[in-house]
């Protein structure tokens, strides 16, 4: 599910908190939900606890697909050009993330598409039940790319 991108020539846009979502209103911005081994509906809490949050180590929801996760955003951190300028998720579910695939992947190598994935998701609180993608500039001449501090490492 992809939700919180904006209109060809931005416009308002709200979530169901209704804060306003000023970083969605270029189109270069979108909220995505996690995959789930079930169907998931909507954006959904991955993290276990009551409210579904994410702290202190809690554990994610066994329902979280990691495979399917890495599938997708490897594909877009990979891509030729590389679209994409950032992912920002919760800081749990980043640690969750960097444990996985070091357990599948070498990621001390800087070229390493592995590598290139963890270092662009970003801690970003708030992001346990959807990921949000930030994507570079098409090439519009009047486009310009946000400013997102990544360090030099994967941050794991």
């Amino acid at each position: 599910m992809i939700a919180d991108i904006s209109q060809r020539y931005g416009g308002r846009l709200g979530n169901r908190s209704g804060r306003f979502h000023a970083s969605h209103q270029t189109g270069l911005d979108a909220d995505i939900a996690f995959p789930s081994r079930k169907s998931q509906p909507d954006l959904w809490p991955i993290c276990s606890l009551s409210d579904g949050r994410c702290r202190n180590g809690a554990p994610l929801d066994d329902e979280f697909d990691e495979a399917r996760f890495w599938l997708f955003v490897t594909a877009l951190t990979c891509a030729e050009k590389n679209p994409v300028t950032a992912i920002f998720v919760d800081t749990e579910i980043k640690k969750h993330m960097c444990r996985w695939v070091k357990r599948r992947e070498n990621i001390e190598d800087p070229a390493s598409c592995a590598f290139k994935t963890l270092r662009a998701m970003k801690y970003a609180p708030g992001h346990y039940n959807h990921i949000h993608l930030r994507l570079r500039c098409p090439g519009n001449r009047d486009c310009r790319d946000a400013t997102v501090s990544l360090g030099r490492n994967t941050g794991c």
